[in-house]
């Protein structure tokens, strides 16, 4: 295998929060660095650039997208708890409205070819909660989002976040529901931070469907371009090999260094990417 096979099987994507954000005037710095794939991250229902579930929009937006030779490949969920998207929050109205919001996001996947919809399951408040209320409160929104994935053949990649939702607890909460259309997103950033990246990893084995790869210093979220951290990318992609997956390599890296231009930003992200898939090639010829 040479390395433009690795990257045929290996396609970069970035987060359209590397943009700035209800403006994707800059698109075509995607297509001038050579990046393909998108994951839509709206992060309100009204976003200017694609509103889910609205026909006019979502023309629009695939246009915009063909024009810069970009292929949405996900969604990832509302999830901002100060707009109220918060699926696990104590209040009850604000969850059912939270989960309202998220179910529609799934037709709108299905209109523009993304394959999964990433989801939070929780906010970041999430003191006084036990165990079992965590689980329990996940389950319920994923049962309220089956049946619109059922619909749409959309699946949903549920997200690691924190170290009381880490890969065990969603793998726990998977095999409760055993439903083939339910996977994991895998977020290396949130991993780096509770926990031990590489092991996290591992525990996804199979189910691992999505990727939000980005880099910081084990101490909070930067969300860097990778290899701007500490994260060990070598055994990264050793483990990820490992456990056979295959699919986008989706960079949620959108934090630039002081005074950096979105242009130079986006070519480091191209460059990470570069080195990345140089580092598959290596281990598949090791």
């Amino acid at each position: 295998m040479d390395i433009e096979q690795v990257r045929d099987s290996y396609p970069m994507g970035l987060t359209s929060v590397a943009m700035p954000h209800d403006d994707f005037s800059i698109l075509p710095l995607f297509n001038k660095h050579h990046i393909n794939l998108m994951e839509v991250t709206p992060l309100v229902p009204d976003n200017k650039e694609w509103t889910a579930g609205d026909s006019d929009s979502t023309k629009q937006f695939l246009a915009l997208c063909s024009t810069n030779n970009i292929t949405p490949a996900s969604v990832h969920c509302f999830f901002l708890e100060s707009l109220g998207h918060d699926v696990a929050a104590k209040d009850p109205s604000v969850r059912k409205s939270a989960i309202e919001f998220n179910k529609v996001l799934f037709q709108g996947a299905k209109d523009i070819g993304a394959k999964y919809m990433v989801a939070h399951l929780y906010g970041w408040n999430v003191e006084g909660r036990s165990a079992d209320e965590t689980m329990s409160l996940a389950k319920d929104a994923i049962m309220e989002y089956l049946p619109e994935a059922e619909r749409t053949g959309v699946k949903i990649a549920i997200e690691n976040l924190f170290g009381s939702w880490s890969v065990k607890q969603i793998n726990q909460l998977i095999d409760e529901i055993d439903h083939p259309l339910l996977g994991i997103c895998f977020d290396t950033g949130h991993a780096a931070v509770y926990g031990d990246v590489i092991s996290e990893l591992r525990l996804c084995g199979s189910r691992l469907i999505g990727l939000h790869l980005h880099d910081n210093h084990f101490i909070k979220d930067e969300h860097f371009v990778p290899f701007r951290g500490k994260i060990n990318w070598k055994a990264f992609i050793s483990t990820l090999l490992e456990i056979g997956y295959k699919g986008p390599l989706m960079l949620e890296s959108y934090v630039r260094y002081e005074g950096e231009p979105f242009d130079d930003f986006f070519g480091e992200c191209q460059k990470a990417y570069q080195k990345l898939t140089e580092l598959i090639l290596d281990e598949m010829n090791s």
